[in-house]
């Protein structure tokens, strides 16, 4: 099955041969965090999943690939932490003030128990009071007052 992303107007299209073709597409990756860059799913203008693409780079055309990864990005709202300001607890959440990709950040994140996903070792990823997603890519880089700040609080 060859599938052609491309875009018409504003929208993101998607052509899958010999079948049928989709306007107001959004991929969005299946599984990100465990396979990341596997199982790639596009989804149609109501959110319904209508193909899977498992190895995306290899499956796609260039054109495509490139398409579908400029996408991805401009819907990620993930912010990807840099380095720890500051963070204290009171009553069972933990406030942040982080500097992230996407600029300086203060977040909430209730019951880190439930709400500090780790992936791994050295990758972080906490959930805030309003469902934003903040990544600590490798612990490991961060600096060393914002490990201790970061291990002071887990």
């Amino acid at each position: 099955m060859k599938i052609e992303l491309f875009r018409r107007e504003q929208w993101l299209c998607a052509h899958i041969e010999g079948e049928k073709c989709a306007w107001n597409v959004r991929p969005v990756w299946a599984s990100p965090l465990s396979r990341p860059n596997r199982y790639l799913a596009l989804l149609d203008s109501k959110d319904k999943e209508f193909a899977l693409i498992v190895n995306p780079q290899e499956e796609l055309d260039a054109d495509s690939w490139s398409i579908a990864q400029e996408e991805m990005k401009r819907r990620d709202l993930t912010a990807r932490v840099a380095r720890i300001e500051s963070v204290r607890e009171d009553g069972g959440a933990a406030y942040f003030v982080v500097e992230t990709d996407r600029g300086r950040r203060e977040f909430v994140a209730n019951n880190l128990s439930t709400n500090a996903l780790f992936y791994g070792e050295s990758r972080l990823m906490l959930l805030d009071v309003d469902g934003n997603r903040f990544d600590f890519p490798d612990l490991e880089a961060l600096d060393e007052r914002s490990r201790a700040l970061l291990d002071g609080i887990l």
